[in-house]
């Protein structure tokens, strides 16, 4: 017996649990006994599952510096999530959104209260005000809006069913590589499902002067060749033209071809529209707040 849930279940997006993790870089401890991070030239790969830690580095080694990935749904929030978030001093969440809708923690109802804002430039601010209150000027410094993209995929070559999780606050060329690529595939192909995707990462140096400063970079290539593109079909061969004459307004892909394209050793999905607003960088000074936003 189920509990009868009234959403057909053809509607319903698929659900995995998280299995691990995948991070660009990772925590050390000075003398003194202070966290602080560290960037990494390599995939530190974490898996939640104790008897996938072993076969994680068996198929991958320790320093890997690729990984193979399949996106198993087309839904952003779902794959390539992309947000502002605030935290506390201590690192805990306290609100999010995307520049048009936040999601504010209300202390007295122990939830995030979706605000939908009006036009408000001060609001971002004053939650921050809000935070340092009663912190010492370190404390205070650490309270700022970050801007964050989360990726969710799955490792082809495990076999466990399940997604990895890979944040980035990179937002000066992580961010945009990873969005970037993520939506250039899915213009050119109709989804992201299924498609064999290579993550990379490589540690650079900064080039400002006088900076000696090393941080890792993200980048994600589809490894699907031109030739290999053109043959799924007609239809996706004009996609493809389309978007390479810079024309906005692309032909729906027919269902033939989608069946074909998704066909991959990933897991299948039904295609979604769009569910939510990807993160407008114009809009990063631009925060819009309504009236009366209760932070208390």
């Amino acid at each position: 017996m189920r509990i009868q849930d009234p959403t057909p279940s053809s509607s319903r997006p698929l659900h995995f649990s998280r299995i691990g993790k995948v991070k660009a870089g990772e925590k050390k401890v000075t003398a003194q006994q202070q966290e602080y991070p560290a960037a990494a030239d390599h995939f530190i790969l974490q898996s939640d599952v104790a008897s996938l830690q072993a076969l994680l580095t068996e198929r991958y080694g320790s320093h890997t510096t690729e990984l193979p990935i399949r996106f198993y749904a087309n839904d952003e929030s779902q794959s390539c999530d992309e947000r502002y978030e605030l935290r506390t001093h201590k690192g805990e969440l306290f609100a999010y959104g995307d520049g048009l809708h936040f999601w504010v923690y209300d202390a007295k109802v122990g939830t995030y209260q979706f605000k939908d804002v009006g036009q408000r430039p001060t609001a971002m601010n004053e939650l921050v005000t809000f935070l340092q209150q009663g912190l010492d000027l370190r404390q205070q410094k650490a309270i700022q809006w970050r801007r964050v993209l989360v990726l969710r995929f799955m490792l082809p070559d495990l076999p466990m069913l399940g997604y990895f999780e890979l944040r980035t606050q990179g937002k000066q060329t992580s961010i945009p590589n990873l969005r970037n690529s993520y939506d250039q595939a899915k213009q050119l192909f109709g989804s992201v499902v299924g498609l064999p995707f290579t993550l990379l990462i490589r540690k650079v140096k900064s080039s400002g002067p006088g900076e000696k400063k090393h941080y890792p970079v993200l980048d994600l290539l589809l490894a699907v060749s031109p030739k290999e593109g053109f043959e799924q079909g007609e239809q996706l061969l004009v996609r493809w033209q389309a978007a390479l004459n810079g024309q906005s307004a692309l032909p729906a892909p027919v269902p033939e071809v989608q069946e074909a394209i998704v066909a991959d050793e990933g897991p299948r999905s039904v295609l979604e529209k769009y569910k939510t607003p990807r993160l407008d960088p114009v809009r990063q000074d631009k925060i819009l707040a309504g009236p009366g936003i209760n932070v208390g």
